[in-house]
């Protein structure tokens, strides 16, 4: 039982220590994932309004869901909107 319990923090700590690393690189080198092309192009609009430099720049919580909303029902609906 021990050893499990060391071999679960290992991955615990390397698990922590990629986040970390990702953090670090988005806050350093303005670096994010690659966005499937298969995304809706509002989908990725958004995703990339949320990923602004500048906080202030950023939808409001208000307006991602209200986004949100739109873009489920436009995928549901087949492309044909609210």
């Amino acid at each position: 039982m021990k050893i499990q319990k060391q071999a679960h923090k290992k991955r615990n700590e390397q698990f922590q220590l990629r986040v970390l690393q990702a953090a670090l690189a988005v806050m350093n080198r303005g670096l994010r994932p690659e966005i499937p092309s298969a995304t809706p192009p509002p989908l990725t609009a958004l995703t990339r309004a949320c990923w602004a430099p500048a906080p202030a720049s950023r939808p409001a919580f208000s307006d991602i869901v209200s986004s949100l909303d739109d873009i489920y029902s436009s995928v549901t609906n087949g492309g044909r909107g609210a």
